[in-house]
């Protein structure tokens, strides 16, 4: 302190504090008075402690509703999150009461559960029909044309089949009634044609529309099991056509397309509500060597061959006698069936060795 200066020690000191003081309250009124806050928030987050509050500060800003875009996304996923927690627990809670047996007086609704029972617990037949069974008869001719590619001509004013559809019958109450029928389901949903150049058949697309789903009955029907059961039962008025528009009751298939034949056997059931019972009142039997290919033309020069050799109606395409012909140039070098190159009776069934049915 200067010793001419006019004033104490302690007056001095006194005037120091105040300048300083004067000066801090300066600089704060200059600076504004978050100045001072911004600089405390300044440290603060730069230590340890800060992380945590910068942490927790961005947290509550988010839950802002004023600061933050994406709050009504991220509710709306927390919201679809507390749906399916709630979707999950009421399968736990349905598969508990299932599991516990509270539910299973329900029986299920709608055509698709329906068919779905009813595939798991087929029907129970009547025993007028459970009973019965069938004998393919000319099966080894079934087999010889199916090695080969089965085809059966369709035309507008109906073609019969041959090989025959001919069966023999057992089991059925001799005092019954029963009918006989046929129908001809596709074997797939495909259209075919034949590629001579590999002598096979090739798909050529998909099908074609459907054809009128039609029955051909048996003209004896219907009739007691005892007149089914002692003869051959055949089904030579079948016939079949690719005229959509036939009015003479033949089976309407189309033409290079693939069919499965199906022979039904039904009981005439004598009860009034005999409706009620359709489902167990017949039997169906399929035979997978009689399935064809309907042409309008026969495609496998082998199956014209075989079907000249062996159909004893088409002796007129025949330059001279089956017998005659050299081994190498008989149909597909297959052994034939000299019965029916030489009679025009079919092959007998094993049960009735001459049983046989005359056309």
């Amino acid at each position: 302190m200067d010793a001419r200066s006019p004033l104490s020690p302690r007056a001095s000191a006194f005037s120091i504090a105040s300048l300083v003081a004067a000066e801090a309250v300066e600089r704060k009124a200059r600076l504004g008075p978050r100045s001072s806050d911004q600089a405390k928030l300044r440290r603060l987050l730069g230590s340890p402690a800060g992380m945590h509050f910068s942490t927790v500060t961005r947290d509550m800003e988010e839950e802002n509703p004023l600061n933050n875009r994406k709050r009504p996304r991220e509710r709306r996923g927390k919201r679809q999150t507390g749906k399916k927690n709630e979707v999950m627990k009421n399968e736990v809670e349905r598969k508990e009461r299932d599991r516990t047996g509270k539910r299973k007086a329900e029986k299920p609704a709608g055509p698709a559960a329906s068919c779905a029972a009813a595939a798991k617990a087929p029907v129970k037949k009547n025993a007028k029909v459970a009973s019965v069974s069938v004998q393919l008869e000319m099966k080894a001719l079934w087999d010889e044309f199916n090695q080969l590619g089965t085809e059966m001509i369709v035309t507008k004013a109906g073609r019969r089949m041959f090989p025959t559809f001919q069966v023999k019958l057992f089991g059925m109450d001799p005092m019954a009634d029963y009918m006989l029928l046929m129908d001809f389901v596709p074997v797939d949903d495909k259209r075919y044609r034949y590629a001579f150049h590999s002598s096979s058949w090739l798909v050529a697309g998909k099908a074609d529309p459907a054809t009128p789903g039609r029955v051909h009955y048996h003209p004896d029907s219907p009739a007691k099991g005892a007149q089914w059961m002692k003869q051959i039962v055949s089904f030579d008025k079948l016939k079949l056509t690719n005229n959509l528009l036939d009015d003479n009751g033949h089976i309407i298939l189309n033409s290079m397309h693939r069919y499965q034949p199906r022979f039904h056997v039904v009981y005439v059931d004598p009860r009034k509500d005999s409706e009620k019972y359709a489902e167990e009142n017949f039997k169906t039997f399929v035979f997978e060597e009689t399935r064809f290919t309907a042409v309008t033309a026969y495609q496998n020069h082998r199956i014209t061959q075989l079907k000249i050799a062996s159909n004893p109606f088409a002796k007129g395409f025949r330059d001279c006698d089956p017998e005659d012909w050299p081994r190498n140039h008989r149909p597909g070098a297959l052994p034939l069936m000299s019965a029916f190159a030489r009679s025009r009776n079919p092959v007998a069934s094993p049960t009735q060795p001459n049983g046989a049915e005359k056309g």
